[in-house]
């Protein structure tokens, strides 16, 4: 359900689905608790082609933002659709 690929030291996740709601969030949680084992990985969540996040769902996406500042990772993006991006550089 979630793919990863890894392009130039870059993990970039994406989700072949239209939704992310309560049914995956858990699959959700604990691979991108994997891939952040790296304390300074670079990662990019595509989200492109999500139509729809629930409650739960966007906790999950607000959880995996606090791991990432508790953890001092560098980079981090979401990409939520070819308009929008939300980035979190921390130095």
């Amino acid at each position: 359900m979630i793919n990863i690929e890894r392009k130039d030291k870059i993990d970039i996740i994406s989700f072949p689905v239209d939704k992310i709601d309560a049914l995956i969030t858990d699959e959700i949680r604990e691979l991108i608790n994997k891939v952040f084992e790296n304390s300074f990985s670079k990662v990019v969540i595509n989200l492109h082609g999500v139509e729809y996040i629930d409650s739960s769902g966007f906790s999950c996406f607000l959880s995996i933002l606090s791991l990432v500042s508790w953890n001092y990772f560098r980079h981090f993006i979401f990409i939520l659709s070819l308009k929008y991006t939300m980035t979190l550089n921390r130095v």
